[in-house]
Formats: structure tokens, sequence, C-alpha cells
């Protein structure tokens, strides 16, 4: 709410502010990563203190990595709705504090919540991003926590988006020279939207949508061939070097378009 009124805009303020609540739900649930399928990295986390701490750092990914790809009508939501789908699938949502009426009007909730979205009826905000971010990440961990013979890095595949995002927008500002703290308009989302309303005629509106059908259907099948084999670490690992790969070199070919056509313009 602070920052979608723009009265807590200095970006370390609103770090603070989200690292509070992250540790207090960490400590009070107990929230652990007990296994990477990494010796060395597993031996670290045997520690509670370094476990807390790296959950807390992977939690943090997600919600601002959440935030970075709100951009676009249907893409947060409709990707969220994605990873749930595939939770109740592989029945995933097994704790004791859900029951399958909360998981479906909780499925029905987001379903609602995306198609206003998607028709440019509802804005998730700031504050609606780190929600979902919070939530996902907090349903993810304790889904693994209760279900170790899965891959870990299927896990990681269900919410690689968001956390690449993120990943990738700090090293892309800190090879320009920007700071990672404070926006800016080249996050993939935007270069798509760009790149498909000078190629497509239509409103701003349905292009829009459009770039956010995109991306979500791409995650979609990504997710659907993780789901044949959530065992099995070698594809999973597979599935998002693939996904990084074609992120990086699709970034490169809708960023080099983007600017060139600007630099055309200019001369």
């Amino acid at each position: 709410m602070l920052t979608d009124k723009r009265i807590l805009k200095d970006p370390g303020l609103r770090f603070f502010f989200q690292l509070l609540p992250v540790l207090g739900i960490i400590y009070f649930y107990d929230l652990q990563i007990l296994s990477t399928r990494v010796l060395l990295f597993d031996q670290f986390l045997e520690y509670k203190l370094f476990n807390y701490i790296f959950v807390c750092f992977c939690i943090l990914i997600v919600i601002n990595g959440t935030n970075f790809i709100d951009g676009l009508n249907g893409l947060v939501l409709g990707y969220y709705l994605i990873v749930l789908s595939f939770l109740l699938i592989n029945n995933f949502l097994t704790l004791p504090f859900y029951s399958d009426d909360k998981i479906v009007l909780f499925f029905y909730l987001l379903f609602l919540l995306y198609l206003f979205n998607f028709f440019n009826k509802l804005y998730l905000g700031d504050s609606g991003s780190y929600i979902l971010g919070l939530i996902f990440s907090f349903i993810v961990i304790n889904c693994y926590m209760l279900n170790q013979s899965v891959s870990p890095y299927y896990i990681i595949l269900l919410l690689w988006y968001p956390c690449f995002e993120n990943l990738f927008s700090i090293l892309r500002k800190f090879r320009f020279n920007n700071s990672p703290l404070y926006p800016d308009q080249n996050h993939f989302h935007q270069l798509l939207f760009f790149f498909i309303k000078k190629n497509i005629n239509g409103s701003n509106l349905s292009i829009n949508n459009l770039s956010a059908l995109v991306i979500n259907i791409f995650n979609l099948i990504i997710l659907m061939i993780g789901s044949m084999d959530i065992y099995n670490t070698n594809l999973q690992i597979l599935l998002i070097l693939c996904n990084i790969l074609i992120y990086v070199l699709m970034y490169i070919k809708l960023f080099n378009y983007r600017y060139k056509n600007i630099f055309k313009t200019i001369k």
C-alpha cells in the first residue's frame, strides 16, 4: 500500500519492510529448505541460522521478481495460476492447514482476479505482487518440506521466471552502471510488448494481453514437460538451463531491436 501510494519511495526502506515479515514467517513456521542435492551446500543448510538466511534470500528474490514481472495484464496472476494448477495436479497441497475447500476457493479467487486483470479492470500494484510472491514462496517451500522425494530443482522450475527476472535485472543494471535498486523500462516483458506492438496492428490493450499470453504459454509448456517426471533432477536442471538460455538469447534480440530502431529514428 505504501509503495503503491508513493509514500515509501526509498528502495532501502522498502527492502527493510519486506525483510521483517519474511523473517517472522520463516521463524514462526520453521520454514527450511532441507536439501538441494548439492552435498557441500546441504552441510551448511544443517545449521538452522544459515538455513533461515538462505530461505529468506530465496523468498525475497521471488517477491521482488514477482513485482518486476508485473507489467502486463494477467502476466503475474496467469503465471501463478499455472503454478497452482501444477501443485494441484501433483497433489502437493496436503499441508494440515490446507483444506480442499480452501484450495478450490483460492484457485477460483485467483482466476477471478486474473480475468479482471486481463481485461484491464483491476491492477495488482506493488503490494499485490509482493503478497502473491510471498504466498507462493511459502506454499512451494512448505510443499517441498513434506515431499522430499521430489527434485528440489522442480521446485526451482516452478518459480524460475520471477527469480531469474530479478537476478538478471540486477546483473543487467550493473552491466550498464545503473543502480539495481531503481526500476527501469527494460524488463523482458516490456521489450516483448514493444516488439509485438511494432509488428502487429492492434490496440495497446490487445498487444498487452497478447504479450502476457506468449510468456505464460511458454511457461505452461515448460512446466508441463517438467511435471512429466518431477523426481528427475537431470530433467529439471536441463529445463532450467534451457529457460535461461532462451530468455537471454531472446532478451538480447528484443533489446537490440528496440534500441537499434530508436537510434535509427534519431539519425
